[in-house]
């Protein structure tokens, strides 16, 4: 046994093909279908609160992005179609509505540019900020906060200034439920960083405070959550000083397991320890991530995929929309309930304006509500934005046409999968009233 077995998270051995709602209060929905452009039979507009039958694995069947598709183009096609099936399945109301509910009279199709790329993407929607739950939020946030931890560290240590990269895991088993995993894991740090021993170290090393992102996997011995810390300190250590930490850090981590009750697993593996330079201080484990350094590593859990056979959330979303098991389902409904109210990225107290005395400081709501920059191409009414909005496919190929050719290339798309484009209205139509009809929504 290789952990503590609390409650039992309630997924059974057996592969059920029905799936259970997560609340008495909501209600299955028949799928309706209409035809695209090609003529193929296509899930339609299912009701977010339920699902009917194996209508998404249907729908989902070509669930990758095409070979040779760039990896910005395929990563946003992907978590276009998570988000499509997180609507449907999500006990969180705010997911329901995240890139789906207008916040006005009109959705408006921008197109800017990304570098040097072209882009577009609709705007003046809701957006749920929900780091943990949404591909597209995450992303967002994700990524801003990346770039903060990077930003953030690179000067501290182009001051001479030093880190250490602390991964706790602790032992768990098939069974174990998420949330008392959660629990045990956030209240051993909390015992080994508020102990006297581990006071004196922060006041002999000069440790100046940490920043803290918690991720979650599930594999072959259960739910997985584990947590990488950058522990800041004022100057860079010597190597008996961070080998010595690192053994300290070990021996408290066991400690404290034992006092929760908890399998205090191995050593190397329970808790690891890696100093942090300008050069090559995170080795092999730091550039193995889908996009390198050590922001991304910290704070890009939506970049990740499971190791060993184990399987991030986003991939549990994605195997459900293929094939409809809801034991995956259940994985994570539960996932949804034991992340409710965590923080995934957190700087201790006072760090961040240590380190970015000159970078303002946004919640994650905020970061998740900024929108694609540069020129309208369209405003979009509420009955022609449902017409839309109800494929992501055609969503997304909207989107990749408008940032090549603006306007036509929207026009295009829907002559293409035969959407009437009454309700939609070029910028100078929409600057014109009486050009305008507010429809019914």
């Amino acid at each position: 046994m290789s952990g503590k077995s609390p409650t039992n998270s309630g997924v059974g051995a057996g592969r059920r093909q029905e799936p259970h709602p997560p609340s008495s209060t909501q209600t299955s929905s028949a799928a309706t279908s209409f035809t695209n452009g090609s003529g193929s039979e296509i899930l339609s507009e299912i009701e977010p609160e339920g699902l009917s039958g194996h209508a998404l694995s249907r729908y989902y069947a070509k669930f990758a992005a095409a070979p040779g598709q760039d990896p910005f183009s395929e990563r946003r096609i992907i978590r276009a179609r998570l988000l499509h099936t997180l609507r449907q399945v999500s006990t969180v109301d705010r997911c329901k509505s995240c890139g789906w509910t207008p916040l006005g009279l009109a959705v408006v199709l921008k197109v800017g540019t990304t570098g040097d790329r072209k882009t577009a993407g609709f705007g003046g929607l809701e957006r749920c900020g929900r780091i943990w739950l949404c591909p597209e939020c995450a992303a967002k946030i994700r990524l801003r906060r990346g770039e903060e931890v990077a930003e953030g560290i690179s000067r501290h240590l182009d001051n001479d200034g030093g880190a250490l990269f602390w991964t706790v895991a602790i032992p768990h088993e098939q069974g174990d439920a998420l949330k008392a995993v959660f629990t045990t894991l956030t209240e051993l740090i909390r015992l080994v960083a508020s102990g006297r021993p581990f006071q004196r170290d922060k006041k002999a090393l000069g440790i100046l405070g940490n920043i803290k992102a918690i991720e979650v996997t599930h594999g072959r011995n259960g739910w997985h959550p584990h947590a990488h810390i950058l522990v800041v300190t004022e100057r860079v250590l010597t190597w008996e000083q961070w080998t010595t930490f690192a053994r300290n850090l070990d021996y408290r981590v066991a400690a404290a397991l034992k006092k929760l009750g908890w399998n205090t697993g191995r050593a190397g593996i329970r808790s690891t320890v890696i100093p942090v330079d300008k050069g090559e201080g995170l080795a092999a484990y730091i550039t193995k991530v889908q996009e390198k350094g050590l922001g991304n590593e910290l704070a890009r859990a939506d970049l990740k995929s499971g190791r060993r056979g184990g399987r991030t959330p986003f991939e549990i979303l994605a195997d459900f929309s293929e094939t409809g098991l809801v034991d995956d389902l259940e994985l994570w409904w539960e996932y949804e309930k034991a992340t409710a109210g965590r923080s995934a990225i957190r700087w201790s107290k006072g760090l961040r304006a240590l380190l970015l005395p000159d970078t303002a400081e946004q919640s994650d709501d905020e970061i998740a509500a900024e929108e694609q920059g540069g020129e309208a191409a369209a405003y979009i009414t509420m009955p022609a934005w449902r017409r839309i909005r109800r494929d992501p496919e055609v969503r997304l190929a909207c989107e990749f046409a408008a940032a090549e050719e603006g306007w036509e290339g929207l026009l295009r798309v829907l002559i293409r999968y035969r959407i009437s484009a009454q309700g939609i209205y070029t910028p100078e139509e929409w600057a014109v009233p009486d050009e305008v009809e507010l429809e019914p929504g």
